[in-house]
């Protein structure tokens, strides 16, 4: 009879057999739930990292473009919230790739691709300069994986830079008047601004002043600078109503950054930033030609119909959609 000599050192023993050595049943169990525990520990932190990231981005967007939040006030440029949104949303994902969580995760990360975030990100979150010297030593797996990690990231700053200016589609044309400073197209002197609503909610006015409109010699006035940007917020509360809607200005404060020129199509873009059952904030910005900022405007208005505010007869003022063979499709801010 053959004699069976057990290895009883530990659990996860083997059974030896002269001429046969293979592994017993406890020691497979063991293998096998360790093998089942990295299963789980990758899915949890995949399920971790992906809860963190939707929530910490969510909660970006919505602090910095849902309506009545004091970021949209505190910052009107839309452009700088984007790209704070961008930084916080990008960071975050940096910081859940170099932690506990991402190195558990690996699969789905590579790790020369977690290496080169935390040597770009790792730097900002660090008060000591002589962590600028610090070294990761994580090896590449092969000089492949390092190609498809900088390759990834060159894909996602293409990718961020292609979203600077998005394209969005019009939804309808507003009306024009007759002898609206702002709007009026019969007027001699008016800037003749035609008015866009957008998928996003926003309104764009593109005008083109003249010299009529000048302050300094080839520089737009002030003044009409601050009244187009009334003008354009004023109107957005109609894309929110059937009925003509208008907003009787209450305050309003503009900021020049730039010089405005003349003869050259410009654009102001307003939206609503919060709204109440008579009263509604708003902001906007004057673009130039490159998209730079010109202007901004932030103004409190109170809702009134045309008729209370003036004795107003549209077919008189001719206040009606007026088409134009260049009215955009789509618009790109």
């Amino acid at each position: 009879m053959t004699a069976l000599l057990w290895n009883c050192s530990s659990f996860a023993g083997t059974i030896q057999i002269p001429g046969v050595d293979f592994v017993s049943a406890p020691a497979l169990a063991v293998r096998a739930i360790s093998a089942m525990n990295d299963k789980w520990t990758i899915f949890i932190s995949e399920f971790i990292g992906t809860a963190l990231l939707l929530l910490v981005g969510l909660s970006i967007v919505i602090l910095d473009f849902g309506e009545g939040s004091p970021v949209i006030r505190l910052i009107p440029d839309e452009g700088i919230r984007r790209l704070i949104m961008g930084f916080l949303f990008g960071t975050t994902g940096a910081l859940i790739a170099v932690s506990p969580v991402g190195k558990h995760s690996s699969g789905a990360l590579p790790g020369e691709i977690a290496t080169t975030l935390r040597r770009c990100f790792f730097p900002f979150y660090t008060p000591l300069w002589y962590t600028w010297r610090l070294r990761f030593r994580v090896r590449a797996r092969s000089a492949g994986d390092f190609s498809l990690a900088r390759t990834a990231l060159r894909f996602a700053k293409l990718t961020v830079l292609h979203h600077a200016h998005m394209q969005h589609q019009v939804k309808r044309k507003q009306q024009n008047s007759k002898m609206c400073l702002v709007c009026g197209l019969k007027n001699p002197y008016g800037l003749k601004g035609a008015f866009y609503e957008l998928e996003n909610n926003e309104l764009v006015c593109f005008f083109t002043p003249t010299e009529v409109h000048q302050s300094y010699p080839g520089r737009l006035h002030g003044g009409i600078t601050t009244a187009i940007l009334d003008e354009t917020i004023g109107r957005a509360i109609m894309m929110r109503f059937e009925e003509i809607m208008w907003g009787v200005t209450v305050e309003f404060t503009t900021k020049f950054k730039r010089p405005i020129p003349l003869d050259q199509e410009l654009r102001v873009v307003g939206r609503i930033t919060s709204e109440d059952s008579r009263f509604f904030e708003g902001t906007g910005e004057l673009l130039l030609p490159d998209g730079q900022i010109a202007a901004t405007g932030h103004g409190k208005y109170i809702k009134q119909p045309l008729e209370k505010i003036a004795d107003f007869d549209a077919a008189e003022q001719e206040w009606k959609v007026t088409p134009a063979d260049h009215d955009p499709k789509t618009i790109e801010l």
